[in-house]
């Protein structure tokens, strides 16, 4: 029963990352400026930001939608089966992109990044050892 729980709030945390994912991308050029002329930073940093993170939007929308559908398998019952198994590794593979991405950046531009990228490369490791968990146990059950 708490299993189903936690599923019901995991996939109510996902709609909601849907909607700040597609906020965000519509508001950061603005976000981005003010910053800018608020905090009076560097005048290319909004191009940097935007440049940088509207490469990422992509995976990082393709990652939440593989959590979506671990979410309800979770609530359908078939949790430990290939189709999550799949869908753990491309969030490890989205989360490994966006880590190059923001790396690329950190390295080049602008420290926050690379400290992002080291999250992004963290979150890939977590999920390649959850994808090894599943694996095995799905190899024993064969």
């Amino acid at each position: 029963m708490k299993t189903k729980n936690s599923a019901k709030i995991l996939l109510i945390i996902t709609y909601i990352l849907f909607v700040a994912l597609v906020a965000f991308a519509v508001l950061l050029p603005y976000g981005a400026t003010w910053y800018t002329e608020k905090m009076h930073r560097s005048e290319k940093l909004p191009t940097v930001l935007m440049c940088t993170c509207y490469p990422c939007l992509p995976f990082a929308f393709y990652a939440l939608l593989s959590i979506k559908r671990i979410a309800k398998s979770i609530l359908d019952g078939s949790v430990l089966t290939k189709k999550t198994l799949k869908n753990i590794y491309v969030i490890g593979i989205c989360c490994f992109i966006a880590g190059l991405i923001m790396i690329f950046v950190g390295l080049l531009e602008y420290f926050p990044f690379f400290v992002v990228s080291c999250g992004a490369f963290f979150c890939t490791v977590i999920s390649k050892v959850f994808a090894d968990v599943f694996k095995a146990y799905l190899d024993t059950q064969e």
